[in-house]
């Protein structure tokens, strides 16, 4: 939520969609369109009700985490590449351990959606070589995102904003506080 409300600062429009949601905009006004009537995470006839809904709003960006990054694979399958948006797949979590079925599915999943994305970005240090490890990934293809202390301050302290720049911006996921995705939107400001 925080990150499309950080895009929707920065350019023109932003939006969310996601699986489930009880509102039809954020705190800050950015429109939310909930595809199913249930949260509704791993289903695949989900998966793809967000393809279409993707597919309808043309963004040129695509952030997606977790497994709703299986629309990046989609999009990589199903669209010409000249009009499929950029994607960058945001990694904060990974299933451990790793020898439980259900685990191992979804670190699977969460690696060919990695492989079909133009960037991928992890939260952590930690998160990015655990990447290389259970979704081998190779580690210096995966950015890390420095949220410190320091980087907060520095996007939370006033001054001059920067310049609107045209563009539509498109999350796909869970919005959930601990994210802190609003900071990965200001961290790609």
């Amino acid at each position: 939520e925080g990150l499309a409300g950080g895009f929707q600062a920065i350019v023109h429009e932003a939006c969310i969609v996601t699986d489930y949601s009880e509102r039809k905009a954020t705190r800050r006004g950015v429109p939310v369109s909930a595809v199913h009537h249930s949260p509704g995470r791993g289903n695949p006839v989900v998966t793809g009700k967000m393809l279409r809904q993707v597919r309808q709003e043309k963004a040129q960006l695509l952030i997606s985490s977790l497994e709703y990054g299986l629309v990046n694979v989609l999009l990589k399958v199903f669209e010409p590449q000249h009009s499929r948006p950029e994607v960058i797949q945001y990694i904060h979590a990974l299933r451990l351990p790793p020898h439980r079925l259900f685990n191992y599915m979804y670190n699977k999943a969460l690696a060919v959606a990695a492989r079909c994305a133009d960037r991928i970005v992890a939260n952590s240090d930690y998160t990015a070589l655990l990447s290389g490890i259970l979704l081998e990934l190779p580690v210096n293809q995966v950015q890390h995102l420095a949220l410190g202390y320091d980087f907060i301050e520095q996007l939370t302290a006033p001054g001059e904003k920067p310049p609107k720049c045209g563009g539509q911006i498109l999350y796909v996921g869970r919005l959930v506080p601990d994210k802190r995705v609003d900071y990965v939107l200001k961290a790609f400001a």
